[in-house]
């Protein structure tokens, strides 16, 4: 050291003695007084020496901030409450989060220091932090008084001598949290030191000037400039291989060849040259534990090379590396390595032994797993497994795969399981899935920064953990963006700024800037030191229902109206609500309800006027004068003053505009983005698109450049391909759409997905909302085949994809595109040019006929208006006021009434029943003939179908397991939230068995598993951590009793791992538990003698865990089944031991979850996670499945998704199984063991995993992962019954309360049903489109499936002694059966399709209806045929169109045809004995569109047809015999399908696409009779011979039997109340809430009356 440096320093340790003293001084002339004092000073080590000075001498409190602190007053505040000592010293300013925007709050917050803290505050800064204090927040500093201390140059050498030894020895493990924690912490310290020295131009050794270029080069890296980094790590590498430091210049080569490989464009070669390099410097320095922790590195690049041969032998050197050091994660690596290596020289024998291997050692690691550099071992399994087209097994493990892999670290390895998965979907034509995991892929590559761009989706919230850019998305990062949501927040600030209007045309990303940008900003920020809660709206159907869900949560508290939550927001003033309505010219387009809007805007101004609220609207433009209603009709009466953002909405200080980017902005957009990317654009090609892309006026629109730069990352455009025309960036537009959207969904739903498309599109680039039933009534137009299984398909890949989004209404679902910009490249696409052109015209046709229609009103409306006039002249103007009271009061009674039809309609029956119960009650209060059909048809939908008895929640998670008490009396449910509860079988509770917080009742873990003693008094319950406790009945409640524990193997506990399963033999005395250990074990339990010992232990009973157990009745056999696929019969030996019987193997595609036994011991019902219930005949051991899916053959499944439970009914007859699809379904066995399915219980919100059934078989009782346990009522409610299971009407198929039962056993629409005639034994017929008919008994039992056409069957008809049935067909034929089933003959060579047959009423004769036009009428003794042939210039008598429906007169004289060209046409036979034309019934009294059916009453006088028109016609004949028109029957809301005559004529059904039955009397003006609440368009209807059942054909493949006196005893409004709330007894008697509080009161009242 020279004079100089030492002169030097002693100047700077005079200086910093100086400094202390000046701090001294401040710190005593600070009494009683705010003083604020920043501390300069760079370094960590400096300034715990002064703290320890200023310790000796003040007492003092100090305060780290951390990293995410939001408000710096606020934080100190909070830490020291009103307690203050004499000095406070702030540690962490420098390394805060988002610092700029916390310095420009500190800047706001300056009074609040002055006015509330009067002690000095020390505030440590370095000299960074300290510009920025100046810069931002001038006031406060204006304020501060600044101390500087200082190192001399010896302390600046030895820290840096330290910093960096600690840096270079942690380096050798790259990805080891020390070293990116001494980075992130010391390398500010350590720049600044060095600089400071060379500022000082101070001596440097030469060996820190190299570690020191060597950390530089690493910060670079960090910054990913990989060219900078690799010009400072050159300067290190030489010094070192000139001084031969093997170690350091090992170090050195490692980070350079990881930074050749982090290149955009990685250079893998030269990586392999450093690497190799690197592992033998590593040696020389003897260093064999960095050899064994970077020579993974190497074996990533070779493989990246594809150096086969050599990544093996590598990866063999380095496996015998990490045996040796048992580093485990490093091991699976290697055997992953030396998989891919043989996999590419298909030695698939090998691959498979060393992905096992890999596999095996995963399994055991449990710690967080760092990034594999390798494929992950399941990933490689898959490819291999996909090269031996082995498509689900390849599915299966990389399902597996991207569950276990630590996807926040491995990004790579997760990116390439989703890439590969959406591909085998995809392959697999499951294109739901495939989008799903395409979604997924999009969203994360795009969070974590390895996609660029998403197209039209909206951004999402960044989540790599590297950066820090306070959640900011990269397009949002960018400076142009950036800044506009640093100046939203800056006008937010503002105390007047109460309201602010963003705005911009079409594509500018204000949706993407508020979800991506300020929303999470606002998260992050606080104004006038209050934190602030921001919530995003972008729905308007039903606006408060979207707010109240944001406020729930928030308040903790249910929210009942907007005047409630202004009430609770004036009281709750902790934060500051910023609501933020997006897309708000949505709320104009929707909201036609000038009065709905009113109180929209009342709200907004009473949110502004009393409670700490500022308001956002986002809308476009072209939407803004809209706004001005706000100031017309809004905030009247509600203000206490005008508040000015109101009266002045659009002045610019209330307005914030978001422009679309300058070309310059654009391209720094691309910049940025392509930071990550491995998308790398040539300056010329990206200056020509950026200029493409700008519009006249030189600015580019963001959503332009997502789907530009999404079609260059996707290489589908480049320079090669890529054409600079103005007019291609539509085309470009088209093509995304096709290429992510429409292929999508697979080619053979491709015109179905561009019609949806369309059908979401308006005029004027609006994006109207649409439900599904309005989507299908659009297809239904323009004749696109209506199959909904396709269409709802479509749908969820259209909203999974991102382009519609599906909004959820309080009474309906609804959907909408994404975007206005995606309106016009929608509709220029080829195949929807024709429908616009078609649509146009439709509706020019349509406002011809409004025309016509209006002038006929207003004729009228003259009328009534001087008739009206006069009233009001004659006094009745009082009556103005009560009116609109009533007006009011029946919308509301209206509004509830469509919300219990969309509960009913999405499955909701129970709640459908409580809102149509409301309704009723509303409507006593309020009558109205005009509605009272709409009520009495909500509260009819329910009370017919509804099975759903009673609902019991409290549990607070998931419930695994339910189960009855063997008396009946009670129920016991098993929840993850670490309880029993115990109810009655009303659904009262009785006991929460855990809930006391003692040491030996309380389990500590999810219950997964619950039983009964067969005495009901014992109930037993295990846990996810192997614990069993026993529960016993002492009074009305069960206590705690006793653990059972394993004291042979010392575990303290019952098993080692979770218990899945308990079943209690028959005489109670032994108790068998499952367990995921893998055992089963049997533990005899005797409580009178308070002993419970271990009796036996199945070890390896099933691999990897056994899910369930069950005794058979005797008790001599136990059934077990596990995660190993497998079902295994174990019996009782002579000694008393169970040993192994029977093992059923191979006939599970995953786990069995439960099985259950039937009372005779001789079925085993088994539920597997394969979605499948099986039925296993121990009699002669075969194995069946119940099957639900619509082809049985091709995909044998009994749920959609995997089902968790099985229960046998006592009777043995009846099987429940729970599943995660939501549904619990019910089967019925026949004498050959065949399972029917019965019904489909819907009504839970999330999986259902346990059911069983109540002793008697009048009860099933569910409970699932939407926390609720649900009992279903099988027996009619009428049925009185014994408790015998037998008795309950479920065993007659009789369910429901009008449905007498359901046929249930065809896979396609069910087209056409019949009674069989009177006299013979009733049996029931059905045809349908999936080629068979079906014979069945009134009980809905299934005779016979009559198999002999190989097309759909139309249509069929018994003759009138019932002994034949007739079927026609698409494939050309009649086929002739007996009524046992038994095929007669076939009647072929007809030249079209045969739509509808009839037999004459003496039985020899057929008349068939055909597509061809013609009538074909066939002699089936001799087979002779009379063709009534169709319309031509000779034959003007005959059809145009098809022959939809013929019938014959009672007499057998007429027949009468049905056509689709509008007509009926009746045949008379003449004295040839051939038929010949009649008469037409048709003209202006006709039908106006296809005739759909016909039918001749019983005695021939009468006829009705039914149309697309949506009328019902009925002709009647006069004296003449001629028939004319009698009346049009019109209740119907779509086409009418089909109809039929009661046996005694005095009624007829009617059925219709618009869901309905209606009974209509013939003869009489009594009002019709509707049937509601089926799922599906209805095709066809038949009465019994009595009369007193109907059979209904409907489109979701079942028929349905009704009782129509039970019907009928529906119509009365008085009866379905008291019906309705005898059903809801049990559960209105236990409920909380006002609604159902109020309902009960009204109920209670109804009865006594």
């Amino acid at each position: 050291m020279n004079n100089q440096e030492t002169s030097d320093n002693i100047n700077i340790n005079i200086k910093n003695d100086e400094s202390f003293q000046t701090l001294e001084r401040a710190i005593k002339l600070s009494q009683s007084e705010l003083s604020l004092i920043l501390l300069r000073c760079n370094y960590q080590s400096l300034r715990q020496n002064i703290i320890q000075r200023l310790h000796n001498n003040y007492p003092y409190k100090v305060i780290n901030l951390p990293k995410s602190v939001q408000s710096v007053y606020q934080y100190i505040r909070e830490k020291i409450g009103y307690e203050e000592s004499s000095i406070l010293v702030v540690f962490g300013l420098d390394s805060v989060a988002n610092l700029e925007n916390i310095l420009r709050k500190v800047n706001l917050a300056r009074e609040e220091f002055r006015n509330n803290f009067h002690i000095p505050i020390l505030f440590w800064v370095n000299e960074d932090t300290l510009k920025k204090i100046i810069q931002l927040a001038p006031d406060f500093h204006n304020w501060t008084k600044t101390i500087s201390f200082s190192f001399t140059n010896d302390d600046l050498v030895e820290l840096l001598n330290k910093l960096t030894a600690t840096f270079l020895n942690n380096a050798g493990y790259p990805n080891s949290k020390e070293l990116e924690n001494h980075y992130f912490q010391n390398y500010q310290e350590l720049i600044t030191a060095y600089r400071v020295l060379q500022k000082r131009q101070a001596n440097i050794p030469a060996d820190l000037e190299a570690c020191l270029e060597f950390i530089i080069g690493f910060d670079k890296y960090k910054k990913k400039d990989m060219e900078s980094a690799l010009k400072h790590y050159n300067k290190s590498l030489l010094f070192w291989e000139q001084e031969k430091k093997y170690f350091e210049k090992g170090i050195v080569e490692l980070y350079i060849g990881i930074a050749y490989y982090r290149k955009t464009q990685p250079d893998c070669l030269q990586s392999k040259i450093y690497f190799q390099s690197c592992l033998k410097n590593f040696e020389l320095a003897e260093r064999q534990d960095l050899v064994c922790e970077n020579i993974t590195l190497l074996c990533r690049i070779l493989k990246n090379l594809k150096e086969w041969d050599t990544l093996y032998n590598t990866a063999i050197e380095s496996t015998k590396l990490h045996q040796n050091y048992e580093t485990q994660l490093q091991l699976v690596e290697d055997y992953s390595f030396l998989a891919e290596a043989r996999l590419e020289k298909l030695e698939l024998n090998t691959v498979e032994k060393h992905a096992e291997e890999a596999l095996l050692i995963l399994d055991k690691i449990s710690e967080v797993r760092p990034p594999l550099r390798s494929s992950h071992p399941r990933f490689i399994l898959a490819k291999l497994q996909e090269k031996q087209n082995q498509i689900d097994a390849a599915i299966d493990s990389l399902e597996k795969a991207r569950k276990e892999i630590n996807r926040q670290y491995d990004i790579y390895g997760y990116s390439e399981i989703l890439n590969k998965l959406k591909q085998l979907y995809f392959d697999k034509q499951q294109y739901l899935k495939a989008v799903e995991v395409k979604q997924k892929l999009i969203k994360f590559e795009q969070q974590y920064g390895l996609r660029a761009f998403v197209g039209v989706g909206y951004l999402q919230p960044s989540l790599s953990p590297v950066r820090d850019k306070s959640n900011l998305t990269e397009e949002i990062y960018v400076p142009a963006r950036k800044k506009d949501v640093q100046n939203i927040i800056n006008r937010l600030n503002r105390p007047e700024c109460r309201l602010l209007v963003i705005h911009s045309f079409s594509g500018a990303g204000k949706s993407s800037l508020l979800k991506a940008g300020l929303v999470p900003a606002l998260k992050n920020e606080f104004i006038d030191n209050t934190p602030v809660f921001p919530v995003l709206i972008r729905h308007y159907t039903d606006w408060f229902e979207k707010l109240k869900e944001s406020f729930v949560n928030s308040l903790n508290e249910e929210v009942y109206s907007p005047n409630f939550l202004i009430e609770k927001l004036k009281y709750n003033q902790s934060k500051i609500n910023v609501l933020i309505f997006d897309q708000f010219e949505e709320f104009f387009l929707i909201e036609k309800s000038e009065a709905r809007r009113k109180e929209f805007y009342n709200f907004l101004c009473q949110c502004i006027n009393f409670t700490k609220t500022k308001i956002i609207f986002s809308l476009r433009e072209d939407y803004l004068y809209d706004l001005l209603e706000i100031e017309r009709i809004g905030c009247s009466g509600c203000l206490k003053s005008p508040i000015d953002a109101i009266t002045n909405i659009l002045d610019r200080e209330n307005r914030y505009e978001l422009g679309n980017w300058s070309k310059s902005e654009a391209k720094e957009v691309i910049q940025v983005l392509n930071d990550n990317s491995a998308l790398q654009l040539n300056t010329d090609f990206l200056e020509t698109v950026i200029n493409d892309l700008a519009h006249s006026n030189g600015k580019v629109r963001p959503i332009e450049l997502q789907i530009i730069g999404y079609e260059l990352q996707k290489g589908r455009i480049g320079p090669e391909n890529y054409s600079h025309a103005f007019h291609q960036r539509e085309e470009i537009v088209k093509k995304h759409l096709y290429h992510e959207v429409i292929e999508d969904c697979g080619e053979a739903n491709r015109l179905l997905v561009i019609y949806i498309l369309y059908f979401l599109t308006g005029n004027n680039e609006t994006r109207p909302l649409k439900s599904e039933y309005e989507l299908i009534a659009d297809l239904g137009k323009i004749k696109h085949p209506i199959d909904r299984q396709q269409i709802d398909l479509v749908l969820k890949i259209i909203v999974t994809s991102r382009i519609v989004s599906k909004i959820y209404e309080k009474h309906d679902t609804r959907y909408q595109l994404i975007h206005d910009y995606l309106v016009s490249p929608i509709r220029q696409l080829k195949e929807t040019k024709q429908l616009e052109s078609e649509r146009q015209k439709t509706e020019e046709e349509e406002k011809e006929r409004q025309d016509s229609i209006k002038k006929q009103r207003n004729r009228l409306r003259i009328l009534v208006v001087f008739l009206f006039i006069t009233m009001v002249s004659f006094g009745f103007s009082w009556k103005k006021a009560a009116d609109e009271t009533k007006n009011t009061q029946i919308a509301e009674i209206k509004a509830i009434s469509e919300s219990s039809k969309a509960l009913f309609a999405s499955n909701q029956r129970f709640d459908a029943l409580k809102e149509a119960l409301r309704t009723g009650f509303k409507l006593k209060q309020t009558p109205s003939k005009d509605i009272s059909t709409k009520v009495i048809k909500s509260l009819q939908q329910p009370i017919y179908w509804l099975l759903e008895r009673n609902r019991l929640d409290g549990h607070g998670g998931l419930i695994w397991n339910i189960a009855f008490s063997p008396d009946g009396t009670k129920i016991a449910s098993a929840s993850y939230d670490k309880t029993i509860r115990v109810w009655n079988s009303d659904g009262k509770l009785l006991n929460i068995l855990g809930k006391e917080k003692t040491q030996e009742n309380q389990h500590e873990e999810k219950v997964y598993s619950v039983t009964f003693s067969p005495d009901s008094k014992i109930i037993a319950s295990g846990d996810f951590d192997g614990n069993i406790k026993l529960w016993k009945l002492d009074d009305e409640n069960f206590e705690y009793y006793e653990d059972i524990k394993d004291n042979e193997t010392f575990l303290n506990k019952a098993h080692e791992k979770g218990i899945y399963s308990l079943a209690f033999s028959s005489d109670g005395r032994i108790l068998a538990s499952a367990s995921r250990d893998g055992t089963v074990k049997l533990w005899k339990v005797d409580i009178n003698n308070n002993s419970i010992n271990l009796q036996q232990t199945l070890k390896n009973a099933h691999d990897n865990g056994v899910n369930t157990v069950a005794f058979s009745s005797d008790g001599k056999r136990i059934a077990t089944g596990g995660r190993d696929n497998t079902v295994k019969l174990w019996k009782q030996n002579s000694k008393g031991e169970f040993v192994p019987d029977k093992i059923l193997s191979n006939q599970f595609e995953d786990f069995v979850w439960s099985l259950a036994w039937s009372p005779d011991e001789k079925k085993i019902a088994i539920a597997s996670r394969d979605s499948t219930v099986k039925l296993w005949n121990l009699e002669n051991n075969q194995l069946s499945t119940f099957c639900s899916s619509s082809d049985c053959e091709k995909e044998p499944k009994s749920h959609k998704d995997r089902v968790m439970s099985v229960s046998f009914s006592n009777s043995g007859e009846l099987v429940a199984s729970a599943s995660l699809d939501n549904t619990v379904k019910l089967w019925k066995l026949d004498s050959k063991l065949e399972a029917r399915l019965i019904t489909t219980l819907e009504g839970h919100s999330n999986g259902v995993y346990g059911v069983s059934f109540s002793p008697n078989c009048k009860t099933i009782v569910s409970a699932g992962a939407d926390i609720t346990i649900r009992l279903w009522q099988l027996d009619r409610m009428d049925n009185n019954s014994s408790d015998d299971c037998k008795a309950s009407t479920v065993h007659k198929g009789q369910l429901g309360n009008g449905v007498i039962t359901t046929l249930n056993s065809h896979t396609d629409k069910v087209r056409k049903v019949a009674f069989s005639p009177k006299g013979t034994e009733e049996i029931i017929a059905t045809a349908s489109y999936d080629n068979t008919v079906k014979l069945w008994k009134a009980d809905g039992t299934l005779i016979k499936t009559l198999k002999g056409h190989d097309k759909k069957v139309n249509s069929l008809a018994f003759s009138p002694d019932g002994e034949i049935i007739a079927t026609v067909s698409d494939d050309k034929t009649v086929n002739l059966w007996n009524r046992d089933g038994n095929l007669i003959r076939t009647i072929s060579n007809f030249n079209d399709d045969l739509l509808d047959v009839s037999f004459s009423k003496d039985g020899q004769k057929l008349a068939v209806g055909l597509k061809d036009n013609t009538i074909v009428i066939i002699n089936l003794s001799d087979d002779k045929r009379q063709i009534i042939e169709s319309y031509s210039e000779t034959n003007t008598d005959g059809h145009k169109d098809w022959i939809r429906a013929v019938d014959w007169s009672s007499d057998g004289n007429i027949i009468a045809s049905a056509s689709d060209d509008n007509t009926v046409k009746l045949w008379e036979l003449n004295n040839n004995n051939q038929f010949e034309h009649k008469q037409t019934l048709a003209g202006d009294k006709g039908h106006n569109s296809w005739v759909f059916d016909v039918k001749f009453s019983p005695d021939g006088n009468k006829i009705a047809s039914t149309s697309n028109d949506k009328k019902v016609i009925l002709w009647k004949k006069d004296t003449d015999g001629i028939f004319f028109h009698h009346k049009n029957l019109e209740r119907h809301d779509d086409e009418v399908n089909g109809v039929s005559f009661s046996p005694d004529g005095t009624r007829i059904a009617t059925v219709s696409g618009d869901k309905t039955v209606i009974l209509w009397y013939t003869d009489s003006d009594k009002g019709p009779e509707i049937i509601t609440g089926h799922n599906e368009e209805l095709y066809s209807v038949s009465f019994s011979e009595d009369g007193q059942f109907l059979v209904v054909g409907s489109g979701d493949n079942t028929a349905i039997v009704w009782d129509i006196e039970k019907v009928k005893s529906y119509e009365d409004m008085e009866k379905l109340l008291k019906r309705g709330c005898k059903w809801l007894k049990d559960y209105l008697e236990k409920k909380k809430k006002s609604n159902d509080i109020e309902l009960k009161e009204k109920c209670d009242a109804l009865e006594k009356a």
